[in-house]
């Protein structure tokens, strides 16, 4: 089945990837699929203040035009998954901040975010347990099963997922909303 824009139901758009576009952070990379694009910047390790010593080694903020309670769970969703991914007894008492900046979304924003940071931290040099990668997907109102959907067919799906894997395939993350199976999940997964 083609899509609206030409593609497969398991192609990607094309995707953009660069490094070292910001001289004033640690690491920063941009990621692209399509028109969603977004940029993040890691600054650390650094001496945290006193008020931050007692809160997580990781820090995530998303700066976006409009701020809302979406984008504060994709922050957390970010925290939580680069917390399994830094050795943090290589860093004690210090704070890795990670700043991202959803500069265009057309759909699976959160797997451009993802990817952003997992850039970010390689380029600033930041040692890792392992390297991820992630991809969005929908479940449309036929059943048919989408990969990268753009805004235009997450509206309207009955289910969406955003998944992390890490280099061995294995599930490490995943977000999903909608109405859906442990079935369907699984169908996901092998797409």
């Amino acid at each position: 089945m083609l899509r609206v824009d030409k593609r497969q139901s398991t192609e990607l758009r094309e995707l953009s990837m660069m490094v070292g576009q910001l001289t004033r952070s640690d690491g920063s990379a941009k990621f692209q699929f399509g028109n969603t694009s977004c940029l993040a910047s890691v600054y650390g390790p650094i001496q945290p203040r006193m008020s931050e010593l007692l809160q997580r080694q990781i820090k995530v903020q998303i700066t976006s035009s409009m701020m809302g309670p979406r984008e504060r769970y994709m922050e957390r969703m970010i925290e939580e998954t680069v917390d399994t991914l830094i050795p943090k007894h290589l860093f004690p008492r210090t704070l890795i901040r990670i700043t991202v900046q959803i500069q265009s979304d057309d759909g699976s924003v959160l797997s451009c975010l993802m990817n952003a940071v997992l850039l970010a931290l390689v380029d600033a040099a930041i040692p890792l347990t392992h390297l991820i990668v992630s991809v969005g997907s929908i479940t449309d109102s036929k059943g048919q099963v989408l990969l990268d959907p753009t805004s235009l067919e997450l509206d309207g799906c009955n289910s969406r997922h955003t998944f992390v894997f890490d280099l061995e395939n294995r599930i490490v993350g995943l977000d999903s909303h909608g109405s859906f199976d442990e079935e369907e999940v699984l169908r996901l997964t092998l797409v």
